[in-house]
């Protein structure tokens, strides 16, 4: 973290240390709200001036994180390092509106993975992670790119989950909260 004196300052660390575009964003934001995509000095001068100066906006940190050229990203529960649910951010039939968020694209919809490769890869990703941010209930954005590399855009402590529920209903859910309570039950 680096603290800065002057919105100009942080406009020229982010010029200096990222390719363009870059993705700026508040650390207060939500579902996909107060996160930009800038292309250029000027845009990131905007982002930075709406996080911290803005009427609309106001935080006292934003984050700055390279644009990957996402071919799918993800939601991830994990739980005590076992994924309890993963589902892709459909965005086969959305379009866009503004909102960066996929689930937030009109139309955009979550589809429960059941592929074990995936699982096993994200929970062996998840154990290195986990050396520095040990939790026991996470929630993880996660996005493979067009090379396959698979990046952790995001770590929530409360995922939200009303357009999964709206895609999937709500058993799936219940489930994985019968497991988490079972298993805290069990370890009494």
């Amino acid at each position: 973290i680096k603290e800065f004196k002057k919105n100009s300052d942080i406009v020229n660390d982010i010029i200096k240390n990222f390719d363009l575009p870059v993705i700026i964003k508040m650390n207060k934001g939500s579902q996909g709200h107060n996160v930009f995509h800038c292309k250029n000095r000027r845009e990131i001068k905007e982002a930075i001036k709406l996080i911290y100066d803005g009427k609309q906006y106001r935080d006292y940190l934003a984050i700055a994180q390279e644009c990957i050229d996402i071919e799918s990203e993800y939601r991830v529960i994990i739980y005590k390092g076992k994924v309890l649910l993963i589902y892709l951010k459909d965005i086969s039939d959305a379009y866009f509106e503004g909102n960066l968020s996929p689930l937030h694209w009109r139309n955009a919809k979550s589809v429960i993975i059941k592929d074990q490769n995936l699982i096993e890869k994200v929970e062996k990703m998840w154990k290195r992670t986990e050396s520095v941010l040990p939790a026991k209930f996470i929630s993880l954005d996660l996005a493979i790119d067009k090379d396959g590399k698979m990046w952790i855009i995001e770590i929530n402590n409360s995922p939200g989950l009303a357009i999964f529920n709206e895609s999937n209903g709500i058993e799936p859910l219940v489930d994985m909260l019968e497991y988490i309570l079972k298993d805290l039950h069990d370890e009494k």
